[in-house]
């Protein structure tokens, strides 16, 4: 028989019995209940005769003094007070039919007692005799009244006595069939209880031994139960099946497992042979698996980086609140700095969101560039060598022109000096004739010699030196701002104050044999290093200079587009052929003479616009002339403010 049958039939019989039991209580219990009200009303029932009895004895006084002392006034509370004898005796619940009649016996001689008092006080004048004949009448009704009393009481007390005999009988029947229905329930639930740990339990602690026993021998055992019920029996031969089923799945995850670790060792070595650090970190950036490339750079052990937070090593992955950034992770790759106390610093990071069984990580690959960072530092100190060579070359081009500039000046400025030798030893004696005291001498002197207009050419004289200081000053000056590396950092530049500087430079190189026409917008201003497109300027100008044979004409113009500043420089040279158009930017691309150029100075002029956020373009045709455009991001009106 399966379990299901037994438990059906244990759980039938287990509620039939309880609910017998409980019905067989609770019918005990109702009688104890029932003698217990019929207890409490009789109880009151005799509280309230006794309370009659009381008030009885109240009116045997009062109507005593009636009689005796004939108060007539006394009549009307006699009535008063039987009237409330019966109310009480109304009240009192007797459902004796006997009790009953004597009731109704005690109340009709307590109202044939108040008919004759009340016949007494219906006559003015009442006789000796009658009123004999009243206390006569009288004491017969109440000697009545007081035996039917006593029967009343006596059967009242026998009732209660009756009453509580069956209520204590009632009592100790519920107690001990109570306790010996309850004795027989519990000795019924260990007896099932023995037979189910005999016929189910047993036989499920025998499958369950041999289990334990298999786990620790490994050995093949039979599960197989002769004695139990159907489902213990078809438990105990699936058991088996699964067992030999276990064993195959457990040799094929033995399999697997060594697979795994294989795989695992193998991963490993690869994540250790890369090059890269590789840190995996969890939601709150506490690191929790690196790879050696990450002791390396982080300068550590892996006892001290497990588990500590990333933020220690690389601080751009901490808020302000010193909390993860987990927005630093996800993205695109961002360079960053170590912390300061590790050697090498500079490092290029990116990650990824991933998710192991079930928890989010972070994987983060951390590369070392601090030798890109060396050699970009070393590219831009040779772009920097570079530029500085082209621009000293520009000056070759420009020394020419600037000398020939400055000796027109120099040479004036030498013959102005003799002449103010000889002038010096004219005045000197017209000087020494007047300190000797030869008035007549000095003046005859002073008009053979012209001293007057000595003195006037003297301050024409001085007037054209200083002119020709200050224009081999502003040369100089120029030629020297040109020169100058500049600041490192960016600042506000005047577009248009620029050009003019630029066209001051080359003018010695370009006015002999090209006219220029300039065309400023109002003042453009862009953030910029002023010295690089200075240089810009004057590669292009003196290329324009070189494109014309002969004579011709150069043309500057600014202009705005949009929140662009457009610096236009064209010639009407031989142009630029369509070959010669693809390789223009190329560095050491020219089409001069070998010693006119490095063909470097195209190439500078892109570096230094890309430098700028710019951008240069050119259109050629060729016999007819070029156009450069410089396209530079002019400076918001908000940030000019």
């Amino acid at each position: 028989m399966k379990i299901s049958n037994y438990n059906q039939i244990i759980a039938v019989s287990t509620l039939v019995i309880g609910v017998c039991i409980f019905g067989f209580i609770w019918t005990k219990y109702q009688k104890v209940e029932q003698v217990s009200r019929f207890r409490y009303e009789s109880g009151m029932s005799l509280k309230t005769f006794q309370h009659f009895s009381t008030m009885f004895q109240v009116w045997l006084t009062t109507q005593d003094l009636f009689f005796s002392g004939k108060q007539s006034y006394l009549a009307r509370g006699i009535n008063e007070q039987s009237k409330s004898l019966v109310n009480t005796l109304q009240s009192l619940e007797l459902k004796n039919e006997r009790d009953q009649l004597l009731l109704r016996d005690i109340e009709s001689k307590l109202k044939k007692n108040d008919g004759v008092i009340a016949s007494l006080m219906t006559v003015s004048t009442v006789s000796h005799d009658t009123w004999l004949h009243a206390i006569n009448t009288s004491d017969d009704i109440t000697s009545s009244i007081i035996v039917s009393i006593e029967q009343l009481a006596e059967r009242l007390d026998q009732k209660k006595y009756q009453l509580d005999t069956e209520f204590a009988d009632a009592v100790r029947q519920l107690k001990v069939w109570g306790v010996v229905l309850i004795v027989i329930y519990l000795l019924m639930i260990m007896l099932g209880t023995r037979w189910i740990s005999k016929n189910i339990v047993k036989p499920l602690e025998n499958i369950r031994a041999i289990a334990t026993q298999q786990l620790i021998s490994h050995e093949d055992v039979e599960f197989v139960q002769r004695d139990g019920p159907l489902e213990v029996k078809e438990l105990a031969r699936s058991i088996q099946n699964l067992t030999q089923h276990i064993k195959v799945e457990m040799h094929k995850a033995e399999e697997q497992r060594n697979n795994a670790d294989e795989a695992n060792n193998r991963l490993t070595m690869i994540m250790d042979s890369v090059p890269n650090a590789i840190v995996l970190v969890d939601q709150a950036g506490v690191i929790k698996d690196i790879n050696m490339a990450t002791e390396k750079l982080f300068s550590d052990t892996d006892e001290h980086i497990l588990n500590a937070r990333l933020s220690d090593y690389l601080p751009a992955f901490a808020r302000e609140d010193g909390q993860f950034d987990r927005s630093c992770v996800v993205g695109s790759v961002q360079e960053g700095m170590l912390a300061p106390h590790i050697k090498h610093p500079y490092v290029e990071y990116s990650g990824c969101l991933i998710s192991i069984f079930g928890e989010s990580h972070y994987l983060i690959t951390i590369s070392d560039i601090n030798e890109r960072k060396h050699n970009q530092k070393a590219l831009m100190q040779l772009n920097q060598q570079l530029i500085q060579a082209e621009k000293m070359a520009s000056v070759g081009q420009l020394a020419a022109g600037m000398a020939h500039e400055i000796n027109n000046p120099i040479g004036y400025i030498q013959s102005n000096i003799e002449m103010l030798g000889e002038y010096f030893v004219t005045v000197n004696e017209c000087m020494a004739l007047m300190l000797r005291g030869e008035s007549e001498k000095a003046a005859k002197y002073y008009q053979d010699h012209d001293l007057e207009f000595i003195f006037s050419d003297i301050e024409v004289i001085l007037h054209a030196c200083q002119d020709g200081t200050v224009r081999v000053t502003r040369i100089i000056k120029g030629l020297g701002n040109y020169t100058h590396l500049g600041n490192e950092k960016m600042e506000p530049v005047n577009i248009n104050a620029l050009i003019t500087q630029s066209l001051g430079l080359v003018e010695n190189e370009l006015k002999y044999k090209v006219e220029i026409d300039v065309f400023l917008e109002a003042p453009l201003v862009i953030m910029g290093f002023p010295q690089k497109l200075l240089q810009v300027l004057v590669n292009l100008l003196v290329n324009a200079s070189h494109a014309i044979d002969g004579s011709g004409k150069v043309w500057v113009k600014t202009q705005r587009v949009d929140s662009e500043a457009n610096i236009i420089i064209q010639d009407n040279g031989h142009g630029i052929s369509a070959d010669n158009m693809e390789k223009l930017f190329d560095p050491f691309f020219t089409t001069k003479p070998v010693g006119k150029g490095m063909g470097l100075g195209l190439h500078i002029v892109r570096s230094i616009m890309e430098e700028h956020n710019g951008y240069v373009t050119v259109t050629s045709t060729v016999g007819e002339g070029a156009e450069f455009i410089l396209h530079l991001p002019l400076i918001l009106e908000e940030s000019q403010s």
